[in-house]
């Protein structure tokens, strides 16, 4: 306790946490988001939500990042106690789900359903994530192969990857800059 004490005694930056056990990326797909957004601004820890009993109260905010495995109930109380406690949650996740992976394959994008029955609590909270594909003509480019182009590839539109813009005006998007969303689902 003593210990704990000292080292929470000198935190000066918020602690945002990583919530692991539910095949969340922890490879280079999630690498740039903790080294060039987390670690600059906040202490970093990774939180494994099915196995611990509850979320702790001094965690500031949780990052829930593309889980590809179902949450359960139990999970699903721990997130909702945690909220009702006055904690924040950072969901990214994906009902509908597709891959370049695919497309590189095959020429071809086949997005699949996926239930990680978590989409309840976040209607809950007044949200829903819609499991279809946001479609824009303002959309970053993507090269691709050309029979007849002798340079080898090609800048074409990829309208599943609509770049997103804020408003100056607001607080949380006014210092942010173009997105390229690639397979961003819509929400209401």
């Amino acid at each position: 306790d003593g210990i704990k004490r000292v080292m929470d005694h000198g935190r000066s930056k918020p602690l945002v946490a990583y919530a692991v056990g539910h095949g969340e990326p922890v490879d280079d797909r999630a690498s740039s988001l903790v080294q060039d957004i987390i670690m600059p601004n906040y202490q970093f820890v990774v939180f494994d939500l099915k196995n611990q009993p509850k979320i702790p109260d001094d965690i500031n905010a949780l990052i829930l990042l593309k889980p590809t495995e179902p949450f359960s109930e139990i999970d699903n109380l721990k997130i909702d106690q945690y909220i009702m406690h006055g904690g924040k949650v950072l969901f990214f996740v994906e009902p509908l789900q597709a891959e370049m992976d695919t497309f590189r394959l095959k020429q071809r994008i086949f997005p699949y359903q996926t239930d990680l029955k978590v989409t309840h609590l976040i209607y809950h909270y007044g949200a829903r994530i819609n499991p279809s594909l946001l479609f824009d003509i303002q959309c970053d480019q993507y090269p691709l192969m050309s029979g007849n182009d002798v340079r080898g590839n090609s800048l074409l539109p990829w309208n599943v990857c609509p770049i997103l813009t804020g408003s100056d005006g607001h607080p949380i998007t006014q210092n942010v800059d173009f997105v390229s969303a690639r397979f961003a689902n819509t929400v209401e």
